[in-house]
């Protein structure tokens, strides 16, 4: 089999996503001049929760690319450059018009990142977790709303055997009430619908969300790699 040509999209999409995971670390480093002690433990605390985070997000994109390409010898310099003095706005200038169109519609010129399994849950910025969607359908996405033949759109290739689950036994579920008539909630979550706390059961070994989430919290969960799925 000749080895696959890594797009620039793919390089540009990588970097992005990587550089938003390491902007959030920023957050947690603002200190003012009131803070107290307490605050300022609580924020240096988080920091290092979050640089491990960053450094398992790090690891698992150059995975994902890897897998892939491995074989390949042509890639791509990235076209987005760093510029500490507008760090700020990088994804505003630059991720947009880099990202690919939207699945669905074919809109390209505001694209977002989906995230299929969701982060209140622990979805992972991962590639195999990510589809990208205009603004109305990565609305419609999350709340089970698209219609038949836009459901038919998205392309399940490349994802992880945990997210096709996911796909498979809750979000098409949902759908499936709403391609019948039925009601269906907006947010799985929030509302611990049904589907979502078998999947949760079945695959990640806990009797419901909540669980879940204060499992995947844990240092050791962090350090493990195991606390962000996709």
């Amino acid at each position: 089999m000749p080895p696959k040509k890594i797009k620039q999209e793919e390089v540009d999409r990588a970097l992005l996503i990587l550089t938003d995971t390491i902007r959030k670390l920023n957050d947690y480093l603002n200190t003012y001049a009131d803070d107290s002690a307490s605050d300022l433990f609580n924020k240096m605390s988080e920091a290092r929760k979050q640089v491990d985070i960053i450094a398992n997000e790090a690891r698992l994109l150059f995975q994902d690319c890897l897998k892939r390409y491995v074989e390949s010898e042509d890639v791509p310099e990235p076209t987005v450059k760093w510029d500490k003095d507008e760090y700020g706005n990088l994804l505003k200038i630059n991720g947009y018009k880099n990202r690919p169109p939207c699945e669905i519609c074919r809109e390209s010129r505001k694209v977002e990142y989906c995230h299929i399994i969701p982060r209140q849950i622990g979805g992972s910025n991962r590639e195999t977790n990510i589809i990208y969607l205009c603004s109305t359908h990565h609305s419609c996405f999350d709340k089970g709303v698209l219609s038949k033949q836009e459901w038919g759109s998205i392309d399940w290739k490349g994802r992880s055997e945990l997210v096709k689950s996911f796909v498979n036994e809750v979000l098409l579920s949902r759908q499936q009430a709403y391609w019948d008539g039925d009601k269906v909630v907006a947010d799985i979550v929030y509302h611990s619908y049904k589907p979502l706390t078998e999947w949760v059961k079945k695959h990640l070994g806990c009797n419901s969300t909540d669980e879940w989430n204060k499992k995947r919290k844990s240092v050791k969960m962090i350090r493990s790699g195991n606390a962000y799925l996709g």
